[in-house]
């Protein structure tokens, strides 16, 4: 459809990989200050995800596969797979970068995720959502990356 001298023409829109397979969704879950948070919601989502088709991936900084499935076991949670890192890993990757490196690697397209400094790593297609903690401080914005306002948006 060409949007040439309409409102649309203007407006940026998110590119998507190219891969991607629109009948299904690959979403990923953090365990630790993520599903920890509300494990009633995470089971319910994951359950959800999954019945529908989905795959969710559990990544997490976390150590022994046992002890962790044992975990999501009792929160209830629904899984294609864990993801955990070997010290060999993060060493390669960069602390940090593991996550985002594993999200590439696995296609995810949407991430649950409570540390900033992970979800600064993740590829622009990749939807992060991230639990907000009160205890923690305010939400804020760098005003350096506002770069529109309701008159004129960016």
């Amino acid at each position: 459809m060409d949007t040439s001298g309409s409102a649309e023409a203007g407006k940026k829109t998110i590119e998507e990989p190219a891969q991607r397979d629109l009948t299904s969704m690959r979403v990923a879950l953090d365990i630790d200050d993520t599903i920890t948070r509300h494990p009633e919601f995470f089971a319910f989502l994951s359950k959800a995800l999954i019945d529908s088709g989905n795959e969710v991936y559990i990544i997490s900084f976390r150590q022994g596969q046992e002890e962790v499935e044992a975990d999501l076991a009792a929160y209830g949670i629904s899984f294609t797979e864990v993801i955990l890192p070997t010290n060999e890993d993060l060493e390669r990757e960069g602390f940090y970068e593991w996550k985002a490196v594993t999200c590439r690697r696995l296609g995810i397209e949407i991430f649950f995720e409570d540390m900033p400094e992970v979800v600064n790593k993740l590829d622009p297609h990749v939807l992060a959502l991230v639990p907000f903690d009160a205890d923690l401080g305010r939400l804020t914005y760098v005003e350096e990356h506002v770069t529109g306002s309701i008159d004129s948006p960016s």
